[in-house]
């Protein structure tokens, strides 16, 4: 299986929507900070880098633990995807924030949950996807 396009909703907990470029399943689920370098590099391993891929930069407002643990997956994802295109909420929120998300039927998702963070990858994968 090979994917059109890798949408990451950075954060202490990475919500992510791999979407297939055919009609074959979509991978979502979601990493904890502890977990997310291994879980992308799997991830990769598992499924080959997606020739696109699309990242939330989250905002750092705040000096401290939570700065330096939201820097670490920021460098994390552009040390081990090589063509990262970063965007921010401001660039896709308000056109596709509200946009239906499809029942989750993926391996990687817990249960058929779909937490705030795969729905953010979700619709911001849409949105790069329709601009592409």
């Amino acid at each position: 299986m090979f994917f059109d396009l890798l949408s990451l909703d950075l954060g202490i907990t990475t919500g992510f929507w791999a979407f297939p470029d055919v009609d074959e399943e979509w991978v979502c689920g979601e990493w904890a900070f502890d977990s997310y370098r291994d879980s992308l590099q799997r991830f990769v391993r598992l499924y080959g880098e997606p020739l696109n891929i699309v990242a939330e930069k989250p905002q750092i407002l705040y000096p401290g633990q939570l700065q330096q643990k939201l820097h670490q997956v920021i460098v994390d994802t552009q040390v081990l995807c090589d063509h990262v295109h970063f965007t921010t909420p401001s660039q896709w929120k308000q056109s596709h924030g509200r946009i239906p998300v499809p029942k989750v039927n993926s391996a990687f998702a817990e249960g058929e949950r779909v937490s705030a963070h795969m729905k953010d990858a979700y619709r911001m994968g849409v949105w790069y996807l329709e601009r592409k």
